[in-house]
């Protein structure tokens, strides 16, 4: 009975691992333009620059800086902006969305244009 129930607490182990999501992206999946260019956009360059406008308020905002890759997340360093923006960004979709949430507000940028 013992050798049993090891052997199913085993089993659940080995299930439950192979339905983890894999939130490892490279670089290469993320590259391209997500958003809308006449309201609200991002783009990740090759060389881990970005640009970021923001139509949607009365003032644009634009702002560029560097960007780095962690562990199913975009980070945005090195930028100056008077505004704050969404600085972390989860990778959605396999690299075709990207989510941020700043305050109460929560932004979904789609459609990586290659």
């Amino acid at each position: 009975m013992r050798k049993r129930i090891s052997f199913i607490a085993l089993l659940l182990v080995v299930l439950s691992m192979s339905f983890t999501i894999n939130n490892k992206f490279s670089e290469k999946d993320v590259i391209g333009t997500y958003g809308d260019k006449e309201i609200q956009f991002i783009v990740l360059n090759p060389d881990f620059t970005f640009q970021y406008k923001d139509f949607s308020k009365s003032k644009v905002i634009e702002v560029q800086g560097k960007w780095k890759i962690s562990e199913g997340s975009i980070q945005f360093n090195d930028y100056d902006s008077k505004k704050a923006i969404p600085a972390n960004w989860e990778i959605l979709n396999g690299g075709a969305c990207l989510k941020a949430k700043k305050g109460l507000t929560i932004y979904s940028l789609c459609g990586n244009c290659k």
